[in-house]
């Protein structure tokens, strides 16, 4: 004869069944945090990449000691494609896009702002920083790491940089009311100096997470 489960047996396991289930949703929860961190660390690493390669690409940057780098807006065409060319403040934009695995071709967001979608699920903004009507050959990039999800914070476009300087214009970003907790954050800032460095704002999240991502290495 079958012996049946005594009330203090059941109270157990429902007691353990609750306890993993709490495990499970508490874990579930700090994934996406660390999934968020991980594209974005990914992301600059592609905006290192590419930036550099940019940058030391004669054919699009030729030398000229009036207008180093990104500084440079003179009509440049992709080698081999004298069809497809670019000049003004969306040369960096457009050849910036043409080097990434794109799902379809970069829009135009705001006069010279473009966004568009890589085949990862990142989203990308990517702007010229343009002070009084002139272009300082800097670059400003806003990566959502996850797409059309949410929470999609901080709630702003890369458009929002228009005629301010880049890090005036992310600090008063962050002071504003609609911006959730830092660890539920999936989009990010990236400027790209005009001899294609790449960096963030100190003191920020992203410089957080790149900087744990340096003492690795060390270790």
């Amino acid at each position: 004869m079958k012996k049946a489960f005594t009330l203090s047996e059941i109270v157990v396991v429902l007691v353990i069944t609750a306890i993993i289930i709490l495990v499970t949703i508490y874990s579930f929860g700090n994934m996406q945090p660390e999934k968020n961190k991980i594209m974005f660390k990914k992301a600059y690493s592609v905006v290192e990449r590419v930036s550099q390669e940019l940058a030391n690409d004669e054919s699009i940057y030729p030398y000229d000691p009036e207008n180093i780098g990104f500084k440079n807006t003179e009509r440049a065409c992709v080698l081999g494609n004298n069809t497809e060319c670019y000049e003004g403040a969306s040369k960096f934009q457009m050849f910036f896009a043409r080097r990434l695995n794109l799902v379809e071709e970069p829009s135009r967001i705001f006069a010279t702002y473009y966004g568009f979608e890589t085949t990862d699920g990142i989203k990308w903004g990517v702007g010229g920083e343009n002070l009084a009507g002139r272009a300082t050959g800097r670059q400003i990039i806003m990566v959502d790491v996850n797409g059309e999800k949410g929470p999609n914070s901080p709630n702003c476009q890369v458009s929002a940089f228009n005629g301010s300087v880049l890090e005036e214009r992310i600090a008063q970003i962050f002071n504003e009311e609609n911006i959730g907790p830092l660890d539920e954050r999936d989009r990010f800032f990236i400027i790209v100096d005009f001899d294609g460095r790449a960096r963030v704002v100190p003191n920020s999240l992203e410089a957080e997470y790149l900087r744990s991502q340096e003492v690795r290495k060390k270790d």
